[in-house]
């Protein structure tokens, strides 16, 4: 997928939907292998989550009507940020979604 991707000039944004714990290497050696930087990983476990940011990878955070102030909310960047750990939130692309996350 990740070749497809790349080949067909790396159109849009991936978002990755994790389903195992423990995958940052691999994954970031492919996104470096296929130059991918417009990405970024979600629906991963909190303790999971840390590995990732620690990683150096982008993720998102989650944000319900369940969980109105999420966890790692206070490291959020924009998406689309430079800076290579920045963490999303669903509200950073789709604006008035979800209720404001209390800080």
């Amino acid at each position: 997928m990740l070749a497809s991707y790349a080949s067909a000039g790396r159109p849009g944004t991936l978002a990755l939907n994790v389903k195992a714990d423990g995958l940052q290497p691999m994954v970031k050696d492919l996104l470096q292998e296929f130059d991918i930087r417009r990405y970024f990983m979600f629906d991963m476990s909190i303790p999971d989550t840390l590995q990732w940011l620690a990683s150096g990878l982008n993720v998102f955070v989650r944000q319900s009507e369940y969980e109105p102030s999420p966890a790692l909310y206070d490291q959020a960047a924009e998406f689309g940020s430079t800076d290579s750990k920045a963490i999303g939130s669903p509200q950073t692309c789709l604006p008035g979604i979800w209720p404001q996350a209390s800080k």
